[in-house]
């Protein structure tokens, strides 16, 4: 089981998508969750679900694009026996970038960036202290070009998976893990929020399917794991082919 030894896992962005079904699957391993997102009816659905399997879970309501919300997490992780943090919680909207308002471009930043860099901030300490912690970025497909008509997404998203990555190597020996998990298109509500659903249906990953395989690679101690076949496929892609040419078919897959 990939995750045996964890007690006790904060996951954020908790109420739908990769991050109900990260706490489903942990807790089916008999790990201990705390539920974190805005929705708290969700949340509370999702609690009542995972307390069927015989383990805790705790809902915290939290907007963590606020940083004096986001800012009430730090004595959970810190003080309440901790050691997986799971920082799912994100969005991205479509469209050209002007011509997207501004409190979501920097909502973005504030979300995707900020409170995950915040909450690893609180965790890394707690879990040296204790010689043991694993911290689980979300990052994406999206992190390994520019995008047109998705600039501060996928910009976040890379700026995750390079963070992520530098901390796995400042981390080793630590008995502290960091991994930098890279789904693709996944069926979750991402693209309604971000405004294209319609133009990513073939080919997308199921949630418990990404999720599984995530584990996995957790488990075997991987730094950067890049979900499904496919998208293995576009990262190697992604080096190879210029810069331009990525760019100009990313942008006809976004173009609003």
């Amino acid at each position: 089981m990939a995750f045996a030894n964890h007690k006790r896992a904060l996951i954020t962005g908790a109420s739908a998508g990769l991050g109900r079904e990260f706490a489903l699957q942990i807790a089916s391993q008999g790990t201990d969750v705390v539920l974190v997102a805005r929705r708290e009816d969700k949340l509370k659905e999702l609690s009542q679900e995972i307390r069927k399997m015989g383990v805790m879970a705790e809902c915290i309501s939290c907007d963590l694009e606020k940083p004096s919300e986001r800012a009430r997490l730090r004595t959970v992780i810190e003080s309440t026996g901790v050691d997986l943090l799971i920082n799912n919680a994100g969005f991205g909207k479509i469209g050209r970038f002007n011509e997207i308002p501004m409190e979501l471009q920097l909502g973005q930043i504030e979300l995707n960036i900020k409170a995950l860099v915040e909450l690893t901030y609180y965790a890394v300490p707690a879990f040296r202290r204790n010689g043991f912690g694993t911290i689980v970025n979300i990052a994406s497909t999206a992190s390994f070009i520019p995008i047109p008509n998705f600039a501060v997404y996928a910009a976040s998203k890379k700026f995750v998976r390079d963070f992520t990555e530098a901390l796995a190597y400042e981390l080793k020996g630590s008995g502290v893990r960091a991994c930098a998990v890279c789904p693709g298109p996944t069926e979750t509500e991402f693209f309604e929020v971000a405004g294209s659903a319609d133009k990513f249906k073939i080919g997308m990953m199921k949630s418990p399917e990404a999720v599984s395989e995530a584990l996995e690679g957790i488990a075997r101690g991987e730094a950067r794991i890049v979900l499904g076949a496919s998208n293995k496929a576009l990262a190697v892609a992604s080096r190879i082919f210029p810069d331009k040419l990525n760019m100009n078919i990313a942008a006809m897959l976004t173009k609003p």
